[in-house]
């Protein structure tokens, strides 16, 4: 039961909280209403200006670091649950709620600033990866931004990415690890359903 409560709800709980819509209605707006109507911080940014935008980053990304982060202090032996590692089931829950929170009518972002927050814990804490792993995701994202113009584009490439960062990690344990991250992966990926529509038509917003 503590297990359920600190690996599933509590993480889903706190990502269910979406500072896009605080930001909004602190403004007297309600972000699904203006630009492209996603909760998120691109969204935040074209509609409310840099400093909204940036708080709402920080704030997503500080989700899906924290909540980990919290797991592995009262889950110290990294107990498995159902065979997956504690740590990604409560990534995977937090970027879930993010995408889908329940305060919200389950009508949410599309996870990425969350998941990077994730990323960055597993860096940092879970892995032998160093700060070069960091930088080249950071730079990574900053070129195919400067090519394309297409945030979405830029974010999903990292993402993507971060599959090949930490496959020799997740698979250590037990392959189930890797695979319920791509899970993960896969529920960004499908989130961005109408970037990836708007690409097409050539009508996606650019930067």
């Amino acid at each position: 039961m503590i297990d359920f409560l600190s690996v599933v709800l509590f993480p889903y709980l706190v990502g269910s909280f979406n500072f896009a819509y605080l930001v909004s209605q602190i403004n007297n707006t309600d972000i699904r209403n203006e630009g492209s109507g996603n909760p998120g911080s691109a969204n935040v940014l074209r509609t409310l200006g840099k400093k909204a935008a940036i708080f709402v980053l920080i704030a997503d990304i500080l989700k899906g670091f924290l909540v980990p982060y919290f797991v592995s202090l009262i889950n110290p032996t990294y107990e498995i649950y159902f065979g997956v590692e504690l740590i990604v089931f409560s990534g995977f829950f937090v970027v879930l709620g993010h995408c889908f929170p329940i305060y919200y009518k389950f009508k949410g972002g599309k996870g990425v600033a969350t998941f990077v927050g994730f990323i960055v814990y597993l860096i940092f804490l879970h892995y032998f990866l160093n700060l070069y792993w960091l930088v080249f995701l950071i730079g990574t994202y900053l070129l195919v931004l400067k090519i394309t113009k297409v945030s979405a584009l830029a974010s999903l490439t990292i993402v993507v990415i971060s599959c090949f960062m930490f496959y020799q990690y997740l698979i250590e344990v037990s392959f189930n690890n890797f695979l319920f991250y791509l899970l993960l992966v896969f529920l960004i990926i499908g989130k961005h359903s109408d970037n990836f529509n708007r690409m097409l038509k050539g009508d996606e917003n650019k930067f």
